[in-house]
């Protein structure tokens, strides 16, 4: 079950067609930040195409609201969109937990690599003081920069490794 959440109709008709080609039959879509914060709570979609931006609420804002352990949508696999292809903007979007990224207009192969990475290979999830989300390999570096400063900072023996935290099972089928 996939969930578009994009303000352009157009865009949501893209994809639609896109997941259509690749078999998908389970397709739900919005076209507010509010309404896919709603159908992420409520846990009715395995995967989320959301946009980065809407006039109601970002996608960054409803990806900051659900990645909080205890959240109903805290686990949830999110693959943003955006017409921002530039590297600081993925790792930005990274560094609030999505799965993955695709710049828009979306390219199909690109959208299906992103499905099929998120689907075969799901990262663990990492728990931190000031992160949850995916392990990934920029975020792991950015943990490490933290413990060195606070290393420095302190006590030499404070750095400690983040513990990770495997979604539940019923969220990775």
């Amino acid at each position: 079950r996939f969930l578009v959440a994009d303000d352009s109709r157009f865009m949501r008709r893209l994809v639609l067609s896109v997941l259509r080609a690749f078999g998908a039959r389970q397709i739900e879509e919005v076209a507010t930040g509010d309404e896919a914060y709603q159908v992420i709570s409520s846990g009715r979609c395995d995967i989320v195409l959301l946009d980065w931006e809407f006039p109601d609420r970002s996608g960054e804002s409803v990806m900051r609201a659900i990645r909080k352990p205890g959240h109903p949508g805290a686990y949830q696999t999110v693959i943003m969109m955006s017409g921002h292809d530039e590297r600081r903007r993925i790792e930005r979007a990274l560094r609030f937990g999505v799965n993955g990224y695709v710049a828009k207009p979306v390219a199909a192969a690109t959208l299906y690599e992103q499905i099929r990475q998120t689907i075969l290979y799901p990262r663990p999830y990492l728990r931190t003081e000031s992160y949850f989300g995916p392990q990934h390999p920029l975020i792991v570096a950015d943990l490490k920069k933290q413990n060195e400063a606070m290393e420095t900072e302190h006590n030499p023996n404070a750095v400690q490794a983040p513990k990770q935290d495997n979604a539940p099972a019923a969220l990775t089928e």
